[in-house]
């Protein structure tokens, strides 16, 4: 590689991190869970797993600082990209 080439791939890359670093500012995280959190059991109501998750609800919402929902959805045994059972 040819010594200029060199130095303007170098150069290249020194703007390209000055330019992505200086957006970093108006950059903020947003506050997190603002929703109330869906916690899916995938056996019916009444089981043991419900009941597991019925316990662990009111200390994990506690602990997050926001609802937990326990939502019962029985012979859900897989997700979409959503999230949702299908």
């Amino acid at each position: 590689m040819r010594r200029s080439n060199r130095l303007v791939a170098v150069l290249s890359t020194i703007l390209a991190l000055m330019g992505s670093f200086g957006w970093m500012q108006f950059v903020h995280a947003q506050a997190w869970p603002t929703k109330p959190i869906k916690f899916i059991v995938p056996y019916p109501p009444g089981g043991g797993t419900d009941v597991i998750a019925r316990i662990m609800q009111e200390p994990l919402g506690q602990a997050l600082g926001q609802q937990i929902i326990v939502d019962n959805r029985w012979r859900c045994w897989r997700f979409d990209w959503n999230g949702y059972c299908c």
